[in-house]
């Protein structure tokens, strides 16, 4: 792991910003790769990041809209997320495969009704795989758990088993991920509750296991909201930040629509499938107030997705998601990670990475906006560092956060060969 995303963030905000290099300079073609490198993109792409503003320039505005360093930060962020889904190394692969094993066990056991509920979001007109069937989606499962053998899973279908997990996560968290969704009402989603906390818990923590899977707790989801939930991460500013206003949806490829750009860039032959969505408009002062891209506000979802992940792979309730910073609080270390093994290690930052990376490649959230919550799994906090109405745009919005996200994923990413 890249020490910069390991080490602790400090009670100021110097640990972080050191990481940024300071503000990426006012010439966007002076972030980012060189020219005549694999990964180099131009700056200045007319197409690439059209944005609409508010008539009241004081009031919410489309993100997207905010052109110069933001939008190759935005580059940058895209290409490594959707190349690592693309291009997955080897701790990545292997634990998609179990998570993927499991869940692909648990969704055969549901009746078809359920399965159809828990497939509402995926499979409906905002999701990975819009108009697909139930088939469609344990098929992905099917090819995901045989992935480190075969090689035959693409990015769409790992983006659709993170995306299963987090559909999981925010079903039991009761956040607003889950009102809404096309093809699943209140009585569906408490039966279908029941349901996979039944199958969940008849399912071995390894084939042939003895021991099986502890499904989630609401003492369990409790903890995982308190630390990296979406009124946590956002310090309670998310709800009066941010505004949906009712124009079309659209389809995202990547932060800012940037992806499509980037896959041709770095030589993706399978790119993901576009999610459509309303853009969330948010307000102008945080979007010109740092470099940073924003496009959803800051993010529970990667504590939805984690701690979902985490029980996947047999960790007990307690331990799901919120293990390592609970003892960290309890028991303070410069080396929050160093309670666990190397290879504990190294899966749960492999999980990090590809949670943070489905949000990142689909255009849900960025950087900036998935920070707190990965810096949380791996024992660092930010609040610590932060006053109590700011959130992680305020420590690292001036380019850190693009730099430790990417770093990570690159980390878990498969080299060229």
């Amino acid at each position: 792991m890249p020490s910069s995303v390991t080490n602790p963030v400090s009670r100021g905000p110097v640990a972080v910003a050191g990481a940024s290099g300071g503000r990426p300079p006012d010439d966007p073609r002076k972030v980012g790769p060189s020219h005549g490198s694999d990964d180099y993109v131009p700056p200045n792409r007319s197409d690439a990041l059209k944005g609409i503003r508010m008539a009241d320039p004081k009031g919410p505005i489309d993100p997207a809209s905010k052109m110069g360093a933001t939008r190759v930060l935005a580059l940058r962020q895209s290409s490594a997320a959707r190349t690592l889904l693309d291009r997955p190394g080897v701790t990545l692969r292997e634990e998609l495969a179990h998570a993927a094993t499991a869940l692909s066990r648990i969704v055969g056991n549901l009746d078809a009704g359920d399965r159809r509920a828990l497939g509402a979001r995926i499979l409906g007109s905002e999701g990975m795989m819009p108009g697909g069937t139930t088939d469609d989606m344990r098929g992905a499962l099917r090819r995901v758990a045989e992935d480190p053998d075969r090689h035959q899973a693409t990015s769409n279908d790992r983006a659709m088993v993170i995306a299963m997990m987090g559909d999981i996560g925010a079903l039991y968290a009761d956040t607003g991920a889950t009102t809404g969704v096309e093809g699943r009402n209140p009585e569906q989603a408490e039966h279908l509750r029941q349901s996979l906390a039944a199958q969940i818990g008849a399912t071995p923590v390894f084939p042939q296991s003895a021991h099986h899977l502890q499904p989630l707790t609401e003492r369990g989801v409790s903890a995982t909201q308190q630390l990296g939930g979406s009124t946590t991460v956002s310090a309670d500013q998310k709800s009066r930040e941010r505004t949906r206003p009712n124009i079309p949806k659209a389809p995202h490829t990547g932060i800012h629509n940037t992806g499509a750009f980037t896959d041709a860039a770095t030589g993706i032959r399978d790119p993901l499938n576009p999610t459509s969505s309303r853009r969330a408009y948010i307000a102008s002062a945080r979007v010109d107030g740092m470099a940073e891209p924003l496009v959803g506000h800051m993010s529970g979802s990667p504590a939805e997705i984690l701690q979902v992940w985490d029980m996947l792979r047999g960790l007990p309730p307690d331990q799901q998601y919120v293990g390592v910073m609970q003892a960290q609080r309890a028991h303070p270390t410069t080396q929050p990670m160093s309670r666990l093994s190397p290879q504990a290690q190294e899966s749960q930052h492999a999980r990090a990475a590809g949670a943070a990376a489905f949000l990142v490649a689909s255009d849900y959230h960025s950087a900036v906006e998935v920070l707190e919550g990965v810096l949380a799994y791996t024992g660092q906090d930010l609040r610590g560092a932060v006053g109590a109405r700011e959130d992680a745009g305020h420590l690292a919005g001036e380019g850190a956060a693009t730099s430790l996200i990417t770093d990570l994923f690159t980390s878990y990413t498969q080299p060229r060969p």
